[in-house]
């Protein structure tokens, strides 16, 4: 089990990227290593090369064997051969501790010349020599060589030590990425704990509580924190669109039930069950028209709704929905006023953005006390690379208490100010869902001289 939690993989990761971050860290060193010493063999040789050419060209062959004979004693390890025109050996010089590698071979090898290096191998002998040919003034050629087992020999000495320092390292550093990562996770264990007891006891009121670290698990601490108050807010607003969708329908269908067994309780006129019929049948409206538009909703909001969009001159329709509520306006003495610009076609269903500046209209004159104004405007904007048409109805209205704004999207809510005035709650939510649904956006805000602002934008 502790081998499939976060924990562990959390500190085996650290151990993974803390192994690869040293084998990296080698790997360079080594390089650097590798290529430093191999530039102290070309020097060396380079020095060698000067040394005994200077030596030649002061006193020859003679001088030179004179000299090579004393740094052989001196303990140097180097090779040292004089070749004629032909590449026949004239002189050759090396230590007895590379008598395994064939010298001769070099009779057959033809000298590349100063920027070229000849390697010999031997069976038996760690490492190689390296060998450098130069011509001298007389047509001769003078080849040295330097053995490469002393810098294999670092190198080998490196790999052990780094090797042997590793295994320490790793176990230290094992140790101390599970210590971290079990204090470091350990929030985790609350947030698990807490959404265990929520699961079993079904209490969203439970929060866990948390150090202001500001930490990565602090702030997941401050999110589920944040999701249980949503869930906690939703349920809540479930219970009560539930209570307000059964009060709702209570009402129409009391009085459907009601007119029904009126008509039934005794012999009545045709008339009388004409007048009965109509009645159910208005009830029945009341109890679709809630259900229709609660289908609405749930449909736009989850991206099903069907929208019939076609090319549509957006400002002949707000204008032509703004003359309709005229006559409404007009029997409460409410001047609607239009600033609405020509020619401005969108991709919409006609329709449907008719049922929005519909209900949003009809609020406007509801909730606007008599001798008050609308003032229904459009115009096209371009905001962020986006040209959108931004249609704004405003009013002179009770407006809406500022703590409650960003409920009436809320289904079947209603605004304190309003509970009196008859209405489902249901106008805005729709709105909204339709306007999301052609890719727009509404807004309601507070005008400071009273009234309520909405603005929506679409798309063009």
């Amino acid at each position: 089990m502790f081998l499939k939690s976060i924990k562990f993989r959390v500190a085996f990761l650290f151990l993974i990227l803390f192994l690869s971050g040293a084998v990296i860290l080698y790997s360079t060193s080594y390089l650097f290593l590798t290529r430093a010493l191999k530039n102290d063999s070309v020097n060396e040789l380079k020095f060698l090369v000067l040394n005994f050419w200077a030596q030649y060209q002061s006193g020859g062959l003679k001088v030179l064997s004179q000299e090579l004979i004393k740094n052989k004693y001196e303990g140097r390890a180097f090779l040292v051969r004089i070749a004629d025109r032909t590449n026949t050996t004239l002189y050759l010089l090396y230590p007895e501790i590379w008598e395994y590698f064939d010298f001769n071979s070099l009779r057959r090898i033809k000298p590349q010349g100063s920027e070229g290096f000849i390697q010999l191998k031997a069976p038996g002998y760690r490492g190689t020599v390296q060998i450098r040919t130069v011509f001298l003034p007389d047509g001769n050629i003078l080849q040295v060589g330097i053995g490469t087992a002393d810098k294999i020999r670092v190198l080998k000495h490196f790999r052990d030590i780094f090797i042997l320092s590793l295994i320490p390292v790793l176990i230290l550093g094992a140790a101390g990425f599970f210590f971290f990562a079990l204090r470091s996770l350990k929030p985790l264990d609350t947030v698990i704990e807490a959404a265990d007891k929520i699961i079993k006891t079904g209490r969203i009121d439970l929060r866990i509580p948390y150090k202001h670290s500001g930490d990565e698990i602090s702030k997941l601490i401050v999110m589920f924190n944040t999701m249980l108050d949503s869930l906690d807010s939703s349920m809540d607003r479930i219970k009560r669109t539930l209570d307000n969708v059964a009060h709702d329908l209570r009402t129409p269908m009391a009085r459907l039930q009601g007119t029904a067994e009126i008509a039934l309780s005794s012999e009545q006129s045709a008339e009388h069950y004409r007048q009965a019929l109509q009645e159910c049948v208005e009830n029945t409206k009341s109890i679709m028209t809630l259900v229709n538009t609660l289908m609405d909703i749930s449909e736009a909001e989850t991206g099903v709704m069907n929208l019939n969009k076609s090319r549509i001159d957006l400002s002949s329709l707000i204008r032509d929905v703004a003359e309709f509520y005229y006559y409404a306006a007009d029997e409460k003495g409410i001047n609607i006023k239009t600033d609405i610009a020509a020619g401005i076609y969108a991709d919409i269903d006609p329709n449907r953005i008719r049922q929005v500046l519909a209900n949003i209209l009809d609020n406007a004159v509801k909730y606007t006390p008599d001798k008050g104004s609308i003032k229904v405007a459009l115009h096209k904007k371009r905001v962020n690379s986006q040209t959108s048409a931004f249609i704004s109805i405003s009013d002179t209205g009770i407006g809406i208490p500022e703590e409650e704004i960003e409920h009436i999207w809320d289904r079947l809510y209603r605004a304190s100010n309003t509970k009196n005035i008859k209405g489902l709650g249901l106008g805005l939510s729709l709105a909204r869902a339709i306007v999301k649904a052609h890719g727009g956006t509404i807004e309601a805000k507070n005008i400071r001289e009273g009234g309520t602002l909405f603005i929506l934008s679409i798309p063009v």
